[in-house]
């Protein structure tokens, strides 16, 4: 699943996973999320980190408290080239992967191999 609120970003990331061979669901607003936080298809998150309806801590609890989610990736993607909290406020809150833009497709890729 792809969460972004900017709907370019969210189609560019999904397009590069479907042309990838990935099946892909996406997320632009609140409850479309809550809606696909209750599939058991998904296997896969990509949160980018400045979409205003998630709170990386409210996400990953949400999608842990579900026993089919519970062990389930979580990439936070970020904008944010400056804040170095950032990425250590998401690993705490759960997460288990987190880049920065622009993304290296081939980085982002290898990863998305690694954790499914």
């Amino acid at each position: 699943m792809v969460v972004d609120h900017n709907e370019s970003n969210l189609l560019s990331l999904a397009k590069l996973l479907v042309a990838s061979g990935f099946e892909v669901i996406t997320a632009s607003e609140q409850g479309e999320l809550t809606e696909n936080l209750r599939r058991d298809d998904i296997h896969l998150t990509l949160v980018n980190t400045l979409t205003a309806f998630v709170d990386a801590s409210w996400f990953c609890s949400h999608v842990r408290e579900r026993k089919e989610h519970n062990h389930m990736p979580v990439f936070f993607i970020s904008n944010d080239q400056d804040n170095m909290d950032e990425a250590a406020m998401c690993f705490k809150a759960g997460g288990n992967d987190y880049l920065q833009k622009p993304i290296n497709t081939n980085e982002l890729l290898s990863r998305i191999s690694f954790h499914i």
